[in-house]
């Protein structure tokens, strides 16, 4: 899809002149530079992308599901511009009038219903989040050792990347031919549990005599006679996985119970999940009687118009921390612009009760994606909540045999082009709709909270059309 026009840009280039130094200069992940193909963006407008050569693209994943409000959302932009002629940086020890109303809005008009959180940290992405997740955990519990789950996700730095079962994505290098050169991490002090296995999987056998999950159970297993609950400062787990598991929902109930009795903190992600993407403003609270110890945040916390992430810790973990000097420094932590676009962005999706949308329109895109599982070979299984859905697919339906067979396994190698995901990627682009996956077999469905039945019938409009041409190669 590369671009002709000359038209001259803000920044005083053309758009040739923008493809030739992006292509020369930046370091771009995912594909190798004989790989590489630029797609120029001139502007994003709610739930589109503008190119640079005038064409649109409706964008069905929010980019990595984080444009939650859509592009270019006025009220967000007004508090940036706002605050950007008000400061330009506030280190931590000095408090803003933005911070302060971030933290409230957050702990109090968030989740003051709930009541288990006691205070929140901010920091800039999702990964930090885990970083400090994990540094909380650790420093509450006196205690190491932490258990994640395979095929999970929680960013991309050291400690988190240590609690990321999707070995591919640990920031390793891999070439076409096969060669693979890894990371040298220190992932020793994290322990890998069983993913939780959806009920179509072939490797699934139902519940236990005690009513627990097969995977729930092996987890508590590694953490009482492997490890030791003693030695064990957290699980750490999101409601819906990002690489693409929407679990049974049994699991996490199960998994905060088990928490509870063994004496381990659960960390939940929500990096991906909070903020309405779940049709609930967090994953966790679509089961009752259901609260974490510490809960990242990211992605839509801000709409994704400026950097800025955080934790949530429970009232008896910020007591503890109050109580003592916390010497730790963050350069970018809270700073008042990401509060401000924080700020904004909350009040908006409060005024308008974006969440409650996201949940109608979950229920109106969630049945015609299912519509596509009972009439496309190649759709195995469609899972998911709110806006955000998972499409596994699969070469065969009856057999559940996957067209790349390494599936959440793969380290990147080989033709990546000939993945089902890409192909569906580069056809429905070709429509005009962007929609992707994370690992080579499973789609994520994910439009911005303010997504219209229109817009959806837009996507699914292309997606059947990508998936058509994938069933010929079903067998």
């Amino acid at each position: 899809m590369a671009e002709t026009t000359t038209t001259q840009m803000p920044l005083g280039a053309t758009w040739d002149e923008v493809r030739e130094w992006d292509e020369r200069y930046y370091l771009h992940p995912f594909k190798a530079a004989d790989e590489y193909h630029p797609v120029a963006v001139e502007r994003g407008e709610g739930s589109y992308l503008v190119l640079a050569d005038g064409r649109r693209v409706l964008d069905f994943l929010s980019q990595y599901c984080c444009v939650n409000l859509g592009q270019a959302q006025p009220q967000i932009a007004a508090a940036i511009a706002e605050a950007a002629s008000r400061f330009a940086y506030l280190s931590e020890p000095w408090t803003s009038d933005y911070r302060a109303k971030a933290s409230k809005l957050i702990v109090e008009d968030l989740l003051g219903p709930d009541g288990w959180a006691g205070a929140v940290r901010f920091l800039s992405t999702g990964s930090e989040a885990t970083e400090m997740a994990l540094m909380v955990a650790r420093l509450y519990t006196g205690r190491s050792l932490v258990v994640t789950q395979e095929f999970s996700y929680h960013g991309w730095t050291e400690g988190s990347v240590g609690t990321t079962g999707v070995r591919g994505m640990r920031g390793n290098l891999s070439t076409a031919d096969g060669e693979v050169r890894e990371v040298p991490t220190a992932i020793d002090q994290h322990n890998y549990a069983l993913a939780p296995a959806p009920s179509h999987w072939p490797e699934w056998t139902g519940e236990l005599d005690d009513g627990r999950l097969p995977c729930v159970a092996q987890t508590e297993r590694l953490i009482q006679e492997l490890l030791g609950p003693e030695n064990v400062a957290a699980f750490i787990c999101d409601v819906s996985q990002a690489p693409g598991i929407h679990p049974p929902p049994q699991y996490i109930p199960q998994i905060a119970e088990m928490c509870r009795r063994l004496g381990v903190l659960w960390i939940d992600d929500e990096v991906l999940c909070g903020f309405g993407r779940m049709g609930t403003w967090f994953g966790y609270q679509a089961f009752p009687g259901v609260a974490p110890d510490i809960m990242t945040m990211g992605k839509g916390m801000m709409g994704a118009a400026v950097p800025a992430a955080g934790i949530v810790v429970n009232r008896e973990i910020a007591e503890f921390l109050r109580e003592r000097r916390w010497w730790n420094a963050i350069t970018m932590a809270a700073h008042p612009v990401a509060m401000a676009a924080l700020v904004a962005n909350i009040e908006l999706m409060l005024e308008e009760d974006i969440v409650a949308h996201a949940a109608r329109m979950g229920e109106y895109l969630g049945p015609r994606l299912l519509d596509l599982e009972g009439r496309h070979p190649s759709v195995g299984h469609v899972n998911g909540a709110g806006l955000f859905w998972l499409i596994e697919l699969v070469k065969n339906k009856d057999t559940a045999e996957r067209f790349v067979p390494e599936d959440r396994r793969t380290m990147g190698t080989g033709d990546v082009d000939a993945w089902p995901v890409s192909r569906i990627a580069a056809s429905c682009l070709e429509r005009g709709v962007s929609i992707s996956g994370f690992v080579p077999n499973t789609l994520r469905i994910a439009p911005p909270l303010t997504v219209t039945g229109a817009e959806c019938d837009e996507a699914l409009t292309a997606l059947d059309f990508a998936l058509s041409e994938l069933d010929r190669d079903c067998t």
